[in-house]
């Protein structure tokens, strides 16, 4: 029995992971975003920006995580379940119609979620929304906020809904799409469309505007669609927490001086240098833990030192490095990079690394562990 505890752990585990995801109701399918279905291309609404994580190499495409709202001079409002997988500062802003061709780029500094957010609730009981803040303020102007409680939003009523998504899960990032919707519910936290310009995937996070007695108004942010992004969407109301989230928080962003972090120094040596925290680190960076201690590295290519400048034709190990305006393209130099073979972390390897046969040895060991655990759980 004792022995088969750390299966029924992972179990449990993988179900709280399905629920976060809100399996059944298409929450954010971050893996394969899709376009709001029956969207056209919007050029009205360039205060919806895309926002993505750093590419595993400079010649990938963007990748696409969610949409958001600029409702602040550097503030952008998402979704909250945007930030469950990644942390703020690994995410970028995209300011433009298309994230293939970006009028901006710019870093994530910082976020704030809302107290009440729960992951686990139904898509309608939890304010599913965060504000993350940009390292400078795009050359756009933000969206209008609702001044208080917004009567428009009842059944029967259309609003307009925008964000980013992909055409395809094969293909990559497209424009910024708007559509049609219908409210078919309203709630005093969240709201019910029909199925027709339903949020899929990408459009998480994204607008969901109308016309008010004030004007048109951003009146929600996007938080989920039915299954297969089909059947309805919903939508946090905006004017729910306008008052007691938004502005409050707005006003801290503008206290956001810096990132709090080092900047990116291609000079560096981010095998060897140790750190403690990921404030220790450059934007976008993680304090990665490794055999020999802790180092900055990114999470999707972990740590490594960086050599010449390169271009998107610089082959894989061209990969970006820094942030938003800091944002460039330089070779990775894997640790301990010049012995050929395999790579395996192991005590006392300076860098992390070790390589050849003795390396190779430690891998296959290591794969032969897993492999034992594997089978015991299957008992």
């Amino acid at each position: 029995m004792t022995a088969r505890a750390p299966c029924r752990a992972r179990a449990a585990c993988a179900w709280v992971a399905c629920a976060a995801a809100a399996c059944g109701v298409d929450a954010d399918r971050g893996r394969h975003p899709a376009p709001i279905v029956g969207g056209a291309a919007d050029a009205d609404h360039p205060s919806v920006v895309a926002l993505v994580a750093r590419r595993a190499a400079c010649a990938s495409a963007e990748r696409l995580v969610c949409s958001g709202t600029l409702v602040g001079p550097r503030a952008v409002l998402t979704a909250a379940h945007c930030l469950n997988e990644l942390r703020a500062q690994e995410l970028e802003a995209i300011v433009g119609d298309d994230v293939a061709a970006p009028a901006a780029v710019l870093a994530v500094w910082d976020a704030f979620v809302h107290p009440d957010y729960d992951p686990l609730a139904e898509p309608d009981a939890s304010y599913d929304a965060a504000l993350v803040v940009l390292e400078a303020a795009p050359d756009v102007p933000v969206a209008p906020l609702p001044s208080g409680p917004i009567a428009e939003l009842a059944a029967g009523t259309p609003v307009r809904v925008v964000g980013f998504g992909r055409l395809a899960p094969e293909s990559p990032p497209g424009q910024r799409l708007t559509g049609e919707a219908i409210i078919t519910a309203a709630g005093p936290v969240a709201v019910y469309t029909g199925d027709t310009g339903v949020p899929c995937g990408g459009d998480s996070g994204g607008a969901v505007f109308a016309d008010t007695a004030e004007g048109e108004r951003l009146v929600g942010v996007m938080k989920a669609s039915g299954p297969d992004c089909a059947d309805f969407g919903v939508f946090v109301r905006v004017d729910a927490m306008v008052g007691d989230f938004v502005a409050p928080r707005l006003a801290d962003a503008d206290r956001v001086a810096s990132s709090g972090r080092p900047p990116f120094d291609p000079d560096a040596s981010y095998c060897a240098a140790a750190c403690t925290a990921d404030a220790d680190c450059p934007v976008g960076m993680l304090c990665l833990p490794e055999r020999d201690g802790r180092h900055c590295g990114y999470r999707d290519g972990r740590v490594a030192d960086y050599g010449s400048a390169c271009g998107p034709d610089g082959g894989p190990e061209c990969v970006p490095v820094g942030a938003g305006s800091e944002r460039s393209c330089r070779q990775r130099v894997p640790c301990g990079a010049g012995g050929g073979g395999f790579c395996a972390a192991v005590p006392g390897g300076g860098a992390g690394c070790a390589w050849g046969p003795a390396a190779a040895v430690a891998l296959l060991a290591a794969a032969h562990r897993r492999r034992a655990r594997r089978r015991r759980c299957d008992r």
